[in-house]
């Protein structure tokens, strides 16, 4: 009888030893899957702000691109206006070289 109440009392201990281990190994787990969790969102964060990084760059350089080609578009337009000027200041003195050569004769 003695024996049979110290088996009882040993397995008792027994599985009382085993669901401290199983909920310290399940506090372990959840711990791990918390730390895994937070490292993800912390990488996650840092991802989204390079990304944002990366996208102010890129925004600037297309700013900075489209500044510089509608400056050389309208530097090219005053230098046709100029060149426009410029032929038919050519053309009107031509023919009034003509004109003149023409009385001449």
């Amino acid at each position: 009888m003695k024996n049979l109440a110290k088996q009882k009392k040993q397995q008792a201990a027994r599985i009382r030893k085993a669901s401290k281990i199983d909920a310290a190994q399940q506090k372990a787990k959840a711990k791990a899957e918390a730390k895994a969790l937070k490292r993800a969102r912390k990488l996650q964060v840092q991802r989204s702000k390079e990304a944002q990084k990366q996208a102010g760059i890129a925004a600037k350089r297309a700013k900075k691109l489209k500044e510089t080609k509608m400056k050389l578009a309208k530097e090219e337009r005053a230098a046709s206006k100029e060149l426009a000027k410029t032929e038919s200041e050519l053309a009107k003195a031509t023919n009034q070289a003509q004109r003149v050569a023409a009385k001449r004769r």
